[in-house]
C-alpha cells in the first residue's frame, strides 16, 4: 500500500490510498486518478507494483511525466518523490509503521511499552472519524436551487459535465473550485484559474468553511451549511 497526495498551485485537493497492482492517471474518467487538465494525456502515467517495488511509468503522453524536476520513462518511486504530471504535483509516500505512544490506561499490566501501529490502521481512524463531518451545500440562484451533500473526500464544482456540481455560466471554469474533506473540516479550494471564487464577498485561495459560509461563484450563490439537509 502507498498513499498520493495531489496538489495544484501549491493547494492540497485529494489524498489517496492506493492498494491496487496497477494504478493509471491521467485525463481519461476510467483512470483511478483522474487529472482534468489539458496537458494532461488520456491515459498518462501508471504506477506498477513489481516485485514489491513501485515502478512509475510514462505512458507516451504527450509533455511528459516528471520526477523531482527530472523527466523519466521509468522511475522506481520511493517515499517523498513529487511527481509532477501538467500543472498537478503528487507527492508519493510509501506506507510505514507509525509509533504511537499508548496512553496510561491502555498499558498492559506488564511492563512500559510503545505501540506501533499500522499506518493503515491510522489511515482508517482518520476515514472514520472524517466520515463523522457532514455538510451540504445549498445553491440559492434563481436559475438553479438545491442541496447538495458532501459526501465525498473531494466534491468538485465547475462547468465540466463529471463536477460533482455542474453550474452553467461562460465565466465559470470546467474546474472552478473544491471542498475538501479531512479528519477536521471542510476546506474550500480555488482552482478557477479565472472567475476567482469568493467565500464571504472576499477572493479566496484556500479556506476552512463554518457553518453559513457564502461561497460565489460567477453568476451563482452557494452557501455552506454544516450538518445535514432537512428532509
Amino acid at each position: 500500500m502507498y498513499k498520493l497526495t495531489v496538489a495544484f498551485g501549491g493547494k492540497t485537493i485529494e489524498r489517496r490510498e492506493v492498494d491496487k497492482q496497477t494504478f493509471v492517471l491521467g485525463r481519461s474518467p476510467d483512470c483511478d486518478l483522474v487529472i482534468d487538465n489539458l496537458g494532461v494525456s488520456r491515459r498518462h502515467a501508471e504506477i506498477v507494483m513489481e516485485h514489491g517495488i513501485p515502478v512509475l511509468k510514462d505512458l507516451k503522453s504527450n509533455n511528459g511525466t516528471f520526477v523531482n524536476g527530472r523527466r523519466i520513462t521509468v522511475y522506481n518511486l520511493n517515499d517523498g518523490d513529487e511527481i509532477a504530471i501538467g500543472k498537478f504535483t503528487i507527492t508519493f509516500h510509501r506506507d510505514q509503521v507509525e509509533e504511537v505512544e499508548v496512553s496510561e490506561g491502555d498499558k498492559p499490566r506488564h511492563g512500559d511499552f510503545t505501540l506501533a501501529i499500522d499506518s493503515s490502521v491510522m489511515a482508517a481512524r482518520q476515514r472514520e472519524r472524517a466520515s463523522k463531518l457532514k455538510g451540504y451545500l445549498k445553491v440559492e440562484t434563481r436559475q438553479q436551487q438545491g442541496n447538495h451533500v458532501l459526501d465525498r473526500p473531494v466534491f468538485s464544482i465547475g462547468k465540466a459535465p463529471n463536477c460533482n456540481l455542474v453550474l452553467g455560466g461562460w465565466r465559470v471554469a470546467r474546474k472552478h473550485a473544491l471542498i475538501v474533506r479531512d479528519e477536521t473540516a471542510f476546506r474550500l479550494v480555488d482552482t478557477s484559474q479565472k472567475g476567482r471564487t469568493y467565500l464571504n464577498g472576499e477572493p479566496v485561495d484556500e479556506e476552512r468553511l463554518k457553518d453559513g459560509d457564502l461561497i460565489e461563484i460567477p453568476g451563482h450563490k452557494i452557501r455552506f451549511m454544516a450538518g445535514s439537509p432537512p428532509m
